[in-house]
């Protein structure tokens, strides 16, 4: 295993959730820390423990070319990239305004792989350096009342595979991480849009229904710190897989997605009865 403590990483979506918990971790490690989003007043705590604090919106090119050049400014690297950032939509088809979709995708792929392409010519400078690409379980089974973020996970997933042939060559290792539930405030936000989408809609009983799942099974998931464990294991690795899972089960949903589509759509069927 590497000793990375010096080494320096930029996450999106540091301010909460999965990405404060690897920035608090990584820094109590020795790395040195960006954390980054749009209201970084959540995560002032981390400066306590020498993370950087910067604001940066998937949305806003400039705040992350911004970002990028304060950090070359005094360190002249980007060791590590942790691709954290989203956000789910929820709802039926249907009921979400195509600009709402096209936003989830703005924000859950294009901006993310804005951001691998402003850090690559770094990293092939120095011949080296990694990044890691947070998808989704959400990625592998088709899901109802989650099909945009589904989708914007399938997108990342696929580009991130793609990536990682293409920069192989140059030093740079691309990595997927893809986590099943973790208790964050991920369910929260997606519960807003839901309510924000279907409150009137014909689909309202079926999506309620769904989400009270979802709801109960964040609840009872694990913290994110299992997933900034996870992280910084992989960053000390040699050689990687292109794709990771976490908490350990979350590898058993890949089983799952080799079934016809007739299955899945009979367990479906089921749980909406």
């Amino acid at each position: 295993m590497k000793n990375l403590s010096g080494k320096v990483v930029l996450i999106t979506g540091g301010t909460s959730g999965i990405g404060k918990a690897t920035a608090k971790f990584l820094a109590e490690k020795g790395l040195i820390v960006y954390a980054t989003g749009r209201d970084i007043s959540k995560a002032k705590d981390l400066e306590n423990i020498g993370v950087n604090l910067k604001y940066l919106d998937l949305l806003d090119e400039k705040s992350m070319e911004k970002v990028i050049s304060e950090i070359l400014s005094k360190h002249n690297t980007i060791d590590f990239l942790i691709n954290n950032a989203g956000y789910g939509i929820a709802g039926a088809i249907e009921d979400i305004p195509i600009e709402e979709a096209i936003k989830q995708i703005e924000v859950n792929v294009f901006g993310q792989i804005k951001l691998c392409k402003m850090v690559i010519p770094i990293m092939r400078n120095h011949k080296s350096g990694r990044i890691i690409n947070i998808t989704s379980i959400a990625s592998l089974i088709p899901s109802p009342f989650l099909s945009w973020y589904s989708t914007s996970k399938v997108a990342f997933s696929f580009l991130t595979f793609a990536l990682r042939q293409e920069v192989k060559q140059f030093g740079i290792d691309v990595v997927e991480l893809a986590p099943a539930g973790i208790n964050t405030n991920w369910p929260i936000i997606a519960k807003e849009n839901l309510e924000k989408f279907s409150k009137n809609s014909i689909y309202k009983p079926m999506a309620e229904k769904m989400f009270k799942f979802f709801d109960e099974s964040i609840k009872s998931s694990p913290s994110p710190d299992i997933v900034a464990k996870k992280i910084y294991k992989i960053l000390q690795k040699k050689k990687t897989k292109p794709r990771y899972y976490v908490p350990f089960y979350a590898k058993f949903v890949k089983l799952a997605s080799v079934l016809p589509l007739t299955s899945i759509e009979k367990f479906y069927q089921t749980f909406f009865k």
